[in-house]
């Protein structure tokens, strides 16, 4: 990045990209590949840069968590069209199963509606299936 000004955080994610990539590979480069590789990942950075980039670590006495908020402006409209098409793709399995429950629970719902109603119209009749005990003493 000759004109731009880059911050350290992006040189140390660069340089711990290209330490990821295997050593014999790494060898194998030459130093304006390294160098052109380490220039991709700066500029790439520096283009998902936000205009509010709040991190910080709250130390407590078990573990730390980590706390990140990001804003700025969205860059991504282009990719939101495919991002949709992908996740409507990806969950019709889902939605076939989630469907299904559902389906299940309201013929559950119909089915406990239909015996409760049925219930009540044998107690209204005075019929008494078991002598001496009622559903209704469960209850009490």
């Amino acid at each position: 990045m000759s004109n731009k000004k880059v911050n350290a955080s992006s040189q140390i994610l660069a340089d711990f990209t290209i330490s990821r990539i295997d050593s014999k590979i790494r060898r194998s480069m030459s130093t304006e590949q390294l160098n052109a590789v380490r220039e991709a990942l700066l500029a790439s950075n520096q283009q998902n840069r936000h205009a509010l980039d709040w991190r910080f670590t709250i130390p407590l006495f078990f573990a730390n968590y980590y706390v990140v908020f990001l804003a700025g402006r969205d860059k991504r409209r282009k990719t939101v069209l495919q991002e949709l098409q992908r996740s409507q793709k990806g969950n019709v399995p889902l939605a076939i199963l989630l469907s299904f429950i559902a389906f299940i629970v309201l013929a559950g719902l119909i089915w406990g509606g239909v015996i409760v109603a049925l219930y009540w119209m044998k107690s209204d009749a005075g019929i008494d299936i078991f002598s001496n005990f009622h559903f209704g003493d469960l209850f009490k």
